[in-house]
């Protein structure tokens, strides 16, 4: 694994607070003396955990795993200065877009009907929630909101519901950032999606 200590783009000490008597003599954190503010960056489907390491700080990123494991190799477009998270996560959202599994054609059956119906419902209504201001136009066909505005859980990569309450819009996205320390999150939106709630996302 790779050090944590420092990051190697601003060379901020990453080091947190200090652990108690108590948390040392657990031994649930081996012979560490400090939580680390590091963050562990995960990509949903690429792999199901800590991909590579970011800096809380300036945002850049770098390697957990070593040179020579498969993984190291699915995080090299990940990893990079300040901005080439956020540019290569936008890229791969463009390469993977997001889309509701709407059947190309429906079945004759009209109980079958109801039942893809009800399953596609059920997906819709289990999505995270997350409120926008489709006024707020950032890195191009992103959008940016607080944390508060988030209604269930998110990662990088996820597929979310985007809705505007006052005119009761709808439409889809997925989570491109996540600033925790800043308590914001940004969202890649299909903006021709988002319509008046009830309407076709297309």
């Amino acid at each position: 694994m790779s050090d944590r200590r420092f990051c190697p783009w601003c060379g901020t000490d990453q080091r947190g607070r200090d652990l108690t008597d108590e948390e040392r003599a657990s031994g649930a954190w081996g012979n560490t003396t400090h939580f680390s503010n590091t963050i562990g960056v995960e990509i949903r489907g690429v792999y199901d955990g800590a991909l590579f390491w970011r800096c809380p700080g300036c945002g850049g990123s770098w390697h957990r795993w070593p040179a020579n494991h498969p993984l190291h190799v699915k995080a090299d477009q990940f990893v990079g200065a300040p901005s080439a998270l956020q540019q290569a996560t936008v890229e791969w959202i463009a390469a993977n877009p997001p889309t509701y599994r709407f059947e190309p054609s429906l079945p004759d059956d009209p109980g079958e009907i109801r039942r893809r119906l009800e399953v596609l419902n059920a997906e819709l209504a289990a999505r995270t929630r997350v409120e926008i201001d489709p006024n707020v136009r950032v890195r191009g066909n992103q959008t940016r909101t607080g944390m508060r505005y988030v209604h269930g859980p998110i990662a990088v990569g996820d597929t979310v519901t985007v809705y505007e309450p006052e005119a009761d819009l709808e439409g889809y996205g997925a989570i491109t950032e996540i600033d925790y320390n800043k308590q914001l999150v940004w969202i890649w939106v299909n903006w021709a999606s988002v319509q008046p709630r009830g309407e076709s996302h297309g």
